[in-house]
């Protein structure tokens, strides 16, 4: 009789229901739909053919374009599941949001950048900053950021996901400051003098383990915001203070953006350390662990 062979690990565990906010179906096809159109009023021979390759779109052939929100939508999902796959069955978390100092594009100087390049760089930055037994998914957002309305830019920003063992310590704030000392060291967040638009350029804080799974999604989001930011006096205090108000990325903007996502593959916004993508599909990717953690004896 054969031997029934081993399920990788952590290969029973299904993907939990998504959360609340996570888009739907439909809404993904809409926006599609409504990008096909102002690419097509945009009139240029690169929107042109982007509109073409998002209409050419089907369930049978998915186009795969960094800007189809249809697409990305099937990546967040697989993405989700996999990560919750293989991830470690008992670990601690820390979640990381950074502006690194590279991290400002001037409006319509997006064609000469290279995000390969950067979340390269940036990837290897965050391998040397963060303890070496750690789990990284990261991702890297984009907001469209003014102040008062004013020096509006592109904002590179990661948001991800330290794991660590159980039992690390993830609430003991000695063991924060040295992981943000070393994030400031290593990829030095926007200045001071600098942060126009941005009000908090470094967080590191310890998240829940049960509320991962749902969180994860974040490191790869669905959408992109114009983040405007105003001063505004305290009523209490009546000190001069700022805040941010959530908008919608103003439509010049966002097609430059489309066109600039188009130029990459799904997935090229992601940083993984201590995991390995296998699978050229968008969709249909598998995750491996590349380390097991020093307490995960009981792992899967």
């Amino acid at each position: 009789m054969r031997k029934k062979s081993t399920p990788p690990t952590g290969a029973k565990r299904k993907l939990k229901t998504l959360p609340s906010e996570f888009e739907t179906f439909e809404d993904a096809k809409t926006k599609r739909t409504q990008l096909i159109r102002r690419l097509t009023k945009l009139d240029t021979p690169v929107s042109r053919a982007l509109a073409r390759e998002l209409a050419a779109c089907r369930k049978e052939s998915r186009c795969g374009s960094g800007a189809c929100p249809v697409c990305n939508r099937a990546f967040r999902r697989r993405l989700a599941s996999e990560v919750q796959r293989v991830r470690p069955a008992a670990f601690e978390v820390i979640c990381i949001s950074l502006i690194p100092e590279s991290g400002r594009v001037e409006v319509f100087d997006l064609p000469a950048f290279d995000l390969q390049l950067w979340v390269s760089s940036r990837r290897r930055a965050l391998q040397r900053a963060l303890p070496s037994e750690a789990l990284l998914v990261c991702g890297v957002d984009i907001s469209f950021n003014t102040f008062e309305n004013g020096d509006p830019h592109w904002c590179f920003h990661l948001y991800g996901f330290v794991l660590l063992p159980k039992g690390w310590g993830v609430q003991n704030r000695s063991k924060l400051r040295r992981i943000r000392a070393e994030l400031e060291r290593r990829c030095p967040p926007v200045p001071k003098h600098r942060r126009i638009g941005a009000e908090k350029v470094l967080t590191v804080g310890a998240l829940d383990s049960e509320n991962f799974d749902g969180a994860v999604l974040y490191a790869h989001k669905g959408g992109f915001y114009r983040r405007s930011r105003y001063a505004y006096t305290r009523k209490n205090t009546g000190k001069r203070s700022t805040n941010v108000k959530p908008q919608a990325v103003p439509r010049l903007a966002a097609l430059e953006l489309s066109i600039f996502l188009a130029r990459y593959r799904l997935g090229s916004r992601l940083i993984l350390i201590g995991f390995r993508r296998h699978g050229s599909r968008f969709d249909r990717f598998t995750l491996r662990r590349e380390r097991d953690f020093q307490s995960s004896q009981n792992d899967g």
